[in-house]
């Protein structure tokens, strides 16, 4: 009979302290879900900055495992993004106060968007414009007007 009582206490104490570990480990996934980041914080009087040597694709580029493999060792990575994103930016820039101008950098890279595609992107920065916010280009090569 002492047996049996030392076996099924030690049997509840082993529930008890799995039920514990159990609850426990639930609620640290639920505070740390509920406390993640949620993405860059916008300061007052910011710039949105719009790097022009990017390729702006009609859709986010399908990169088989060999291409990533390949440019991860050749160091060269090409930037692309894709137009939804880049006209879902300008558009919320256009409606957030936080943002007063956008910056359009131009870097010596090789851009080759296709006609359209700058097209619907200039749309999205008269519509910009259009709210009474500022649009600044700076690149090295260029003249005053251009």
């Amino acid at each position: 009979m002492r047996g049996f009582l030392k076996q099924t206490f030690a049997t509840l104490l082993g529930i008890f302290i799995f039920l514990g570990l159990s609850v426990g480990g639930l609620l640290f996934l639920i505070i740390a879900t509920a406390t993640k980041d949620t993405g860059p914080q916008v300061k007052d009087k910011s710039v949105l900055v719009f790097d022009l040597s990017q390729n702006i694709t009609d859709s986010r580029p399908n990169s088989s495992a060999r291409e990533v493999v390949t440019d991860a060792l050749s160091g060269s990575e090409t930037d692309t993004i894709s137009l939804r994103s880049v006209l879902d930016t300008i558009d919320y820039a256009t409606q957030d106060p936080k943002i007063i101008a956008l910056y359009l950098h131009g870097s010596d890279g090789n851009s080759s968007s296709g006609f359209a595609t700058l097209k619907e992107v200039r749309k999205a920065m008269t519509r910009f414009k259009a709210a009474w916010k500022k649009i600044y280009a700076y690149h090295v090569d260029w003249k005053e007007r251009e």
